[in-house]
């Protein structure tokens, strides 16, 4: 079992979720929570160069942020010394710290997001409602991988035939050139090809039906509960002022029972994907003994 094995409506729920939390609640440890757990969770989902690239892009990019805001805020009560005889302080620090922290939050939840969805699970989300964006968006969803691909082909078989040589720059620049002409070409020609063949179908003349693989079961109803209550209690939290981390002008942290509970909801609700992976895993392991 998977997370991705959850129905549709389940999963955009938490993505949904975990990202209103994470932007709007601005917690370093919600921030930090998600970062950890999302980052768990999206390992099976990259390859090795795509990890290898990661750890190198994610912590540049935090340094950068967090490095970058002392230079050009220079509020806060505690300056730990000066630059240009502006102050570098200690919250200006730690905001740019938690703000880095959020936005890679964001980064790595888009990414997971990505990895997870499909153009059937998009359809059968949103199919019944707006058939017609469904529509439009799936198809677009489907030329992005499908442009990559093709782009490789027409780039492997010029090579091939010998119509461009060698890897001097003006060769990579005619190179591109081609396969950008030759793309387009194939792409408008498949994209009438579509629409053809939908007329032909009678698209859009009777009413539309739609195949649905995915059913809605107690399953997905537990964890979609279970998604509510830990976003009910977060939220709750974050009404009551339970989840206050303020910077300037001085460091305030909001801490306490229900401080200690609105985080835990949070976190929970972030390792919700990681958890579900684990639990499968296990749950196969067990099986596999048995045999």
């Amino acid at each position: 079992m998977t997370f991705s094995d959850f129905h549709p409506l389940v999963t955009a729920a938490w993505y949904l979720s975990v990202l209103i939390l994470t932007t709007a609640a601005g917690h370093p440890v919600l921030s930090a929570g998600a970062i950890l757990f999302t980052g768990l969770y999206s390992l099976p989902l990259t390859g090795a160069k795509e990890k290898k690239d990661d750890l190198f892009f994610y912590p540049l990019l935090f340094l950068l942020v967090a490095v970058t805001n002392p230079l050009f805020s220079h509020k806060g009560r505690t300056p730990l010394f000066f630059l240009n005889d502006n102050p570098v302080t200690l919250e200006a620090i730690l905001y740019g710290a938690s703000f880095a922290l959020t936005l890679i939050a964001v980064l790595l939840i888009c990414k997971c997001m990505t990895k997870d969805s499909s153009a059937e699970r998009f359809t059968a989300l949103i199919g019944r409602f707006l058939p017609k964006t469904a529509t439009v968006l799936s198809v677009a969803l489907r030329y992005v991988p499908l442009l990559k691909r093709r782009a490789g082909e027409i780039r492997e078989a010029q090579r091939g035939i010998g119509l461009v040589s060698g890897e001097s720059l003006t060769d990579r620049v005619v190179l591109t050139a081609k396969n950008y002409s030759s793309l387009i070409g194939w792409s408008m020609v498949s994209a009438a090809e579509s629409a053809r063949s939908m007329r032909a179908r009678n698209y859009g003349v009777t009413k539309r039906t739609s195949l649905d693989p995915f059913r809605f079961t107690a399953r997905d109803a537990g964890m979609l509960i279970l998604i509510a209550l830990c976003l009910a209690v977060t939220v709750t939290g974050g009404i009551t002022g339970a989840l206050r981390f303020d910077f300037y002008p001085a460091l305030a942290v909001k801490t306490g029972a229900i401080t200690a509970v609105s985080l835990a909801g949070g976190l929970l609700l972030a390792a919700l994907p990681m958890l579900t992976e684990g639990w499968g895993w296990m749950k196969w392991r067990i099986l596999r003994s048995k045999i």
